[in-house]
């Protein structure tokens, strides 16, 4: 047997021995994320179309944003308030969207502001 294969043998080893010891009963990895809140965003489907969600430690809250379609793509939390940037999709076209505590505060009233990019003349 190779050196290569030796190291190879015994790195399959510890590797097995590893995950059996950390998989033992009683025994739990702590989660870097204990006791912090842990925010994700996007969108479910469903019947009526796309729904724009925030989940707050694993539990989904609704975006309100009436009829559109909406999608969520990120998330900032400053002070008190939980800010929410994404997409809305009415017939005409896509539009940014920001929603603050769950509430859409302010959709952007130009069609090609959603999320669509451009760059004209160096600037973006």
């Amino acid at each position: 047997m190779t050196h290569s294969g030796k190291f190879q043998r015994v790195l399959l080893a510890l590797l097995i021995l590893g995950a059996a010891l950390g998989c033992a009963e009683g025994r739990r990895t702590p989660s870097p994320f204990s006791g912090a809140t842990v925010y994700a965003v996007g969108s479910v489907t469903t019947e009526s179309g796309a729904r724009a969600v925030l989940w707050r430690n694993g539990e989904p809250a609704p975006l309100a944003h009436g009829e559109d379609n909406a999608n969520a793509k990120a998330v900032a939390v400053s002070g008190g308030s939980v800010h929410v940037a994404g997409s809305l999709y009415p017939e005409e076209g896509s539009v940014a969207a920001l929603w603050t505590n769950g509430e859409l505060r302010r959709p952007a009233p130009w069609p090609w502001m959603g999320t669509r990019c451009s760059r004209r003349g160096g600037r973006t």
